[in-house]
């Protein structure tokens, strides 16, 4: 049944027509575990600062996982090197335990809209990390964690 969800995933992920998307990139998770020094980054060129962008975490997880939310920190690198961090909590589960998000079997992913996301107001490359914030160092039943940029029209 996972890899139905993975097939399925991939081929909407392909064939849709969604113009608004500017970046995405997930990362697997080995073993479907998040270690706390694994921390994905993900580099994106910004030409148009006069558009407006919105940012998206992708976050595929186990119905079994262990916590109702995740936290996590975003670090930003803005392109003149400022840097900017943000503790961001992200629910998985509702108050019932049911999962939250769209699912398929043992998997269920969820993109979460990052609230304070800083305006895109400098040309260059931003380098964005996601680092888990959880009290845990190996966090169970994260398979995939990712990003995705985009425009607003």
């Amino acid at each position: 049944m996972k890899y139905l969800f993975i097939l399925i995933f991939i081929a909407f992920s392909i064939t849709g027509c969604d113009t608004s998307v500017f970046f995405e990139k997930n990362y697997r998770m080995e073993q479907a575990e998040w270690n706390y020094l694994e921390k994905p980054e993900f580099a994106i060129d910004i030409d148009d600062t006069a558009s407006s962008y919105a940012a998206y975490v992708n976050i595929r997880f186990e119905p079994e996982y262990t916590y109702s939310n995740l936290f996590f920190l975003l670090n930003i690198q803005l392109p003149d090197g400022a840097q900017k961090q943000e503790r961001v909590e992200c629910e998985l589960f509702d108050k019932e335990g049911l999962p939250l998000g769209k699912g398929l079997g043992d998997l269920f992913f969820i993109r979460y809209k990052i609230p304070r996301m800083p305006k895109f107001n400098q040309s260059g490359t931003y380098h964005f990390q996601l680092e888990q914030n959880m009290r845990v160092d190996h966090l169970k039943g994260i398979h995939d964690i990712g990003m995705r940029v985009e425009k607003v029209k």
